[in-house]
C-alpha cells in the first residue's frame, strides 16, 4: 500500500506540512495539509488528517478517522482519535483525550487529564472547555439537564433562555457571549442523541 503522506520542510518553523501521497478524504494525490513536527504525530492509518493551518507536535497524535481543522493545535501528550473533529482555533494539550464523535470548535482549551466522548459510551460526561469557563453536563434533575458554567448550575432550558443577561452580569465580552451561546446550543445536540 502506497504511504499516507510525507513531509515537507517549511521555512521559518520546525513543523512541516503534510503532503498526500495517496488520495482519501483529505483530497487527491499532492494535497496539503497541515503541520506536524514528525511523522509519528499523524498515524499512517485510517482517514485521519490534519488540515489547513492546523499544528500538531510534541508527542500528540491524531489517528483512526478524527480530523483537525483550521488554526487548531493538537501538542503535548494529547489524542485525537475515533471519528472525533477538533476546528477553530481549539488547543488540545498535555493528557487530553478527544474521541468517539466528539466536536471541539471555536476557542476552547482542552487540557490536563480531561477525556472528551461522545455516544457509544455508556458511561460519559460532556465537557465544553470555552474561553472563559468551563461548561459540563452535571446529569438530570426532574427530568432536565443540568448544565454547569463556571459556579452556577441550572438546567439547560434556563442557559438557553437567559445566558445572555447572566453573561453579561459576569463580564463576558459580546463575543463570548455569542460563543457560549453556540456551546449551549452544542451541548443540546449532544443531549438530544
Amino acid at each position: 500500500m502506497t504511504r499516507k503522506f510525507e513531509l515537507v520542510k517549511q521555512e521559518c518553523t520546525e513543523l512541516y506540512r503534510i503532503r498526500a501521497l495517496r488520495a482519501g478524504p483529505w483530497g487527491s494525490i499532492g494535497t496539503i495539509g497541515g503541520f506536524v513536527a514528525k511523522e509519528a504525530n499523524l498515524s499512517l492509518l485510517g482517514d485521519c488528517w490534519i488540515y489547513d493551518n492546523s499544528q500538531v507536535y510534541g508527542n500528540a497524535r491524531v489517528y483512526e478517522s478524527s480530523r483537525v481543522y483550521e488554526s487548531s493545535q493538537v501538542y503535548g501528550n494529547a489524542r485525537v482519535y475515533g471519528e472525533s473533529q477538533v476546528y477553530g482555533v481549539s488547543s488540545i494539550y498535555d493528557n487530553s483525550q478527544v474521541f468517539g464523535e466528539a466536536q471541539v470548535f471555536g476557542n476552547a482549551n482542552v487540557f490536563g487529564l480531561m477525556r472528551l466522548k461522545y455516544k457509544g459510551f455508556t458511561n460519559f460526561a460532556y465537557t465544553i472547555v470555552g474561553s472563559g469557563d468551563v461548561i459540563n453536563y452535571v446529569g438530570n434533575k426532574d427530568g432536565k439537564p443540568m448544565i454547569m458554567i463556571g459556579c452556577e448550575e441550572c438546567s439547560l432550558d434556563h442557559w438557553l433562555e437567559h445566558y445572555e443577561i447572566i453573561g453579561t452580569e459576569y463580564g463576558y465580552t459580546a463575543e463570548q457571549i455569542v460563543e457560549y451561546g453556540k456551546h449551549l446550543e452544542h451541548m443540546k445536540r449532544l443531549l438530544e442523541d
